[in-house]
């Protein structure tokens, strides 16, 4: 399996960046998904019913609470932005929920922010 090269990956990112400007451009205090406030987010990410079944289970199962389902649907829009999906699929949310877990996993507190040195 080939990476990806450096300047493919910058490209989809400023696309995405500029797509999260665009989506958000008539909602004040909004300019990425980071943004989002959890009252909107299912609105505004816009999961297809698998993925909401998906988010389900973990906040059964995976004793995900509000907090990391919230953060789980900004990273799987996130992740769709850089793939260039409409839609949050029940593939992207899991993307999502694996990458909160190994964060988790490894010892770092927020899944979503690499551990400073100290």
């Amino acid at each position: 399996m080939e990476s990806e090269p450096s300047d493919a990956i910058r490209s989809r990112v400023l696309a995405a960046r500029e797509l999260q400007l665009h989506r958000y451009k008539k909602m004040p205090g909004i300019t990425a998904n980071a943004d989002i406030p959890p009252g909107r987010l299912e609105f505004l990410v816009r999961p297809t019913e698998k993925a909401r079944s998906l988010l389900r289970m973990a906040l059964r199962n995976l004793d995900l609470t509000p907090r990391g389902y919230h953060r789980v649907l900004r990273v799987a829009r996130t992740i769709s932005d850089l793939e260039g999906e409409e839609r949050v699929s029940d593939r992207l949310v899991s993307e999502a929920i694996q990458y909160r877990a190994v964060g988790l996993y490894s010892g770092v507190t927020d899944a979503y922010t690499a551990p400073t040195a100290g």
